[in-house]
């Protein structure tokens, strides 16, 4: 028949189909606000395919200290009901963006998991790196999916952390270039300061008595004014992160919290009795745009409304930055000293011109092994960087 975009039950009946593979493929026509779960039944003489091998990376770096050997990465194998081919797993990494260097994973802890260290790291390195496995019917896999077109990425340094936006509504009133529709309002009333801001604080429900029961739909958005996220380099992010107080139906898909940027929903804050704690949502893919949040309240209907509401208070937006300093220059083999051994391993990759790890001699992360390096090493030779 004809397709049905108007109810959410449809049937396909197909008569006489031919022999093989079908791909059934469900469209929502109309999903206002996703995603969007669905329920698909196949009857009639079919066959599911055997369940392929899968791959999943548990513990995936994505900040290496410089001179740090030993930063594992850990995937978790499922076979499912195809079977490994011993010996296929294996962790490409790349430092230079050059080609991928491969290396064996061994068994993990637990079944099913395997691990391999990336070697050791330099300021100046971009690393990057992903796993694969081979399965009997499924034929290589990777995680990421896709790789190595995909891969993932790494940053090299310490961690530090850079305030974009900060917003504690200080008041009174709302700060210059917020904006706020409905019950929203600065106040010191209605709740406890927070442990993680201090009063007053923004809140949606009425001052007085401390509800967002109107008789009507409780409706309305807290807006920032435009925020500009800078780029981020390998092992950067950006996170939003605000002090939340939610006391509501506590019932889906009635009494929402959402978080926007640009209209895009991030995340909705959960029922917390009232109680403050620290929400955290990831913005990076956002990096290098101007976005505006808003915190918006809907209440959806008018019953069941005589609750504290929404407080919301210390708006950040903050860059986790790398910055990167070598604990121990000309160190080769990262045992916190420079001597005779990192001579000896530095002579032996003297030359290579691309894709050369710490461990191999580049000491300044431009992938090579040259004189540069050994004047890092010579400079630093009898150093001791261990803890003293």
């Amino acid at each position: 028949g004809s397709p049905d975009t108007m109810n959410n039950v449809e049937q396909v009946h197909l008569s006489g189909p031919q022999l093989g593979t079908w791909t059934i493929r469900v469209r929502g026509t109309d999903v206002p606000e996703g995603p969007q779960g669905f329920a698909l039944v196949v009857t009639g003489d079919v066959m599911a395919p055997p369940s392929p091998l899968t791959l999943a990376t548990i513990d995936a770096p994505a900040l290496l200290a410089p001179n740090d050997a030993g930063a594992d990465v850990e995937v978790e194998i499922t076979e499912n009901d195809d079977a490994l081919i011993g010996g296929s797993v294996m962790l490409h990494y790349s430092y230079d963006g050059t080609a991928f260097q491969s290396v064996p994973m061994a068994s993990g802890a637990r079944a099913g998991t395997y691990v391999a260290p990336l070697p050791s790291a330099s300021c100046g390195h971009t690393p990057a790196y992903y796993v694969s496995a081979e399965g009997v019917f499924s034929g290589v896999r990777t995680s990421p999916p896709g790789a190595p077109l995909g891969v993932a990425s790494a940053g090299v340094g310490q961690s530090a952390e850079l305030t974009v936006m900060s917003q504690s509504f200080d008041g009174p009133g709302l700060p210059a270039g917020w904006g706020a529709t409905g019950l929203w309002n600065v106040t010191s009333n209605c709740g406890n300061a927070p442990p993680c801001g201090s009063a007053p604080w923004a809140y949606f429900g009425d001052a007085t008595s401390c509800v967002y029961s109107t008789g009507f739909r409780a409706q309305g958005a807290l807006t920032s004014g435009p925020i500009a996220l800078p780029a981020l380099d390998p092992g950067e992010r950006l996170t939003l992160r605000y002090c939340s107080s939610m006391d509501n139906e506590n019932f889906t898909l009635y009494d929402r919290g959402m978080v926007h940027a640009n209209g895009v929903l991030l995340e909705e804050a959960p029922f917390s009795g009232g109680a403050w704690e620290t929400r955290e949502v990831d913005l990076s893919a956002l990096a290098g745009q101007v976005v505006v949040l808003d915190f918006e309240f809907d209440s959806v209907d008018s019953l069941s409304n005589n609750f504290g509401g929404w407080q919301i208070d210390d708006v950040r937006v903050v860059l986790s930055a790398v910055s990167c300093v070598d604990p121990c220059p000309g160190d080769v083999n990262s045992d916190d000293t420079v001597n005779i051994f990192d001579f000896a391993d530095y002579v032996i990759m003297f030359g290579r011109s691309e894709g050369a790890t710490r461990a191999d001699g580049d000491l300044d992360g431009d992938g090579d092994v040259d004189v540069v390096d050994f004047s890092t090493l010579a400079g630093n030779f009898g150093a001791d960087c261990g803890p003293f």
